[in-house]
């Protein structure tokens, strides 16, 4: 595969990525933003719904959820977070990346309120460029 950017040299107008233009690479951004926080609200409301069920284990304080369930949506949420990773960093300014990369290892975290909060953080900072 030859590079995987290529440009006319006049900032990111007419740049094409292995995947298709820069607009495809926005949109896949937001799509992969929206299915992180898709997989994150349904871990909260999972975590809600049984912590009202009686006899269930609880760990460090966070009710234990069908652990089956809860490696699916883990490894569904590693993967969306390289693919977010991979584009991101394609389309952010070069100083911005660095802090990009920073944000995202705090999606990695046990706790899914503080994931929110990652997000929210995420959308706020960086969704002008995505945009």
């Amino acid at each position: 595969m030859r590079g995987l950017i290529r440009g006319s040299g006049s900032g990111l107008r007419g740049v094409l990525f292995g995947f298709g233009s820069v607009r495809e690479g926005k949109v896949g951004v937001l799509k992969s933003l929206n299915c992180v926080e898709r997989l994150i609200d349904l871990r909260i409301i999972a975590i809600s719904e049984a912590s009202g069920r009686v006899g269930t284990a609880s760990v460090d304080g966070e009710v234990e959820v069908e652990v089956g369930k809860d490696y699916h949506t883990e490894g569904l949420l590693y993967l969306e977070l390289i693919n977010l990773k991979k584009l991101g960093l394609l389309i952010l300014p070069t100083n911005l990346r660095s802090s990009w990369i920073s944000d995202l290892n705090d999606l990695n975290c046990f706790d899914y309120q503080l994931k929110k909060l990652t997000l929210n953080r995420l959308w706020n900072t960086y969704g002008y460029y995505f945009r």
